[in-house]
């Protein structure tokens, strides 16, 4: 029986790589090659992503890795917004570069309501300039966290080796029925697994990453279609240790060791 309060957030990635370096990335930016979204595949992926969740998600976030690295950025924007003219559409960013960019990303911001949302990390940002540049394009910014406290990661450990009860750990999983990643055409229900590509090709492990793991964008019909999947464990969950999960373990910068995410 499927949940009737099934409502996710959206995401898609427009960079793999990122300008931090944070220790237990659960989009393992620190080891990802760098990697740009095409405007017209977004587009694409988008338009179709509409059809299925409109009504039926929370926002759609944008993502990385870093998205502010992307160099076709407002164009993004842009098309986002005339893919999916009523969903919420935020912009996930660390903000280290939003003090330099060019007048056509805020005005971008503007034109598509776009949700500026600044992870706090321990970094230097210069927060009162930032606020300025929203305030004099009319873009809505917010920070989180949004008391002034730094970011503190949660990690979610793995098993390489996948000896775990994928439905034991579905059921006790902390990302269970949030997130749905849009990649490569698929409709991944747990982001983990549809970037655990980077970790198998940086240290050659071997964590399942199959078409058991996801559904392809164009099989999908309705919104209950994508429900009746995203509410079964899937072949990734084996190798998750929810039973180890920690909040609050602060931030670190990555060393790239397995030990990381392990």
């Amino acid at each position: 029986m499927t949940d009737p309060f099934y409502y996710p957030h959206l995401e898609i990635q427009i960079a793999e790589h990122c300008n931090l370096n944070c220790a237990s990335c659960t989009h393992f930016s620190p080891l990802a090659e760098p990697s740009f979204a095409d405007a017209e595949h977004f587009y694409q992926q988008l338009l179709k992503a509409n059809q299925i969740f409109e009504g039926h998600c929370k926002s759609l976030k944008i993502m990385g890795g870093e998205p502010l690295l992307h160099p076709a950025l407002d164009r993004l924007l842009y098309l986002a917004r005339k893919a999916m003219p009523s969903i919420k559409l935020t912009l996930q960013t660390n903000g280290i570069l939003l003090t330099k960019l060019p007048e056509a990303f805020w005005k971008a911001c503007h034109d598509n309501d776009i949700f500026i949302r600044v992870t706090r990390y321990p970094v230097k940002l210069d927060i009162e300039k930032i606020k300025a540049l929203a305030e004099k394009y009319d873009a809505r910014l917010d920070f989180h966290p949004s008391d002034g406290v730094e970011k503190s990661f949660n990690l979610y450990p793995l098993d390489v080796a996948g000896t775990g009860d994928a439905g034991e750990n579905y059921s006790q999983c902390k990302m269970r029925r949030r997130y749905v990643l849009i990649k490569d055409d698929k409709l991944f229900p747990c982001p983990i697994a549809g970037n655990a590509e980077h970790f198998n090709a940086y240290f050659g492990t071997n964590m399942d990453c199959s078409r058991q793991n996801y559904v392809p964008l164009n099989e999908v019909n309705s919104f209950e279609d994508f429900q009746a999947f995203a509410e079964e464990a899937i072949a990734f969950c084996r190798h998750c240790k929810p039973q180890d999960y920690r909040r609050n373990v602060g931030w670190s910068v990555s060393q790239k060791k397995r030990s990381e995410w392990t």
